[in-house]
């Protein structure tokens, strides 16, 4: 089966809300550190990010990007 992956690196302050609104439709949304930065140590109640993160998002070949692509230019 074929996928597509959607990559968006973007700030701290918004990729929260970019995951958000991606995995509205995705089939999966992931954060990962864009500058390989490692965090350790961390409290179990908290979700540190990155300064510079990158969310990948998978989403079915069928499903038309059009729509979450002018959402995230707005």
């Amino acid at each position: 089966m074929a996928w597509q992956q959607l990559t968006i690196t973007t700030s701290q302050d918004q990729a929260e809300t970019i995951a958000t609104l991606l995995s509205e439709n995705a089939l999966s949304v992931t954060l990962e550190d864009a500058e390989d930065h490692a965090v350790f140590g961390i409290d179990l109640d908290d979700q540190p990010l990155w300064d510079k993160v990158t969310v990948r998002a998978l989403f079915d070949d069928t499903f038309d990007l059009t729509p979450v692509l002018l959402q995230l230019q707005a």
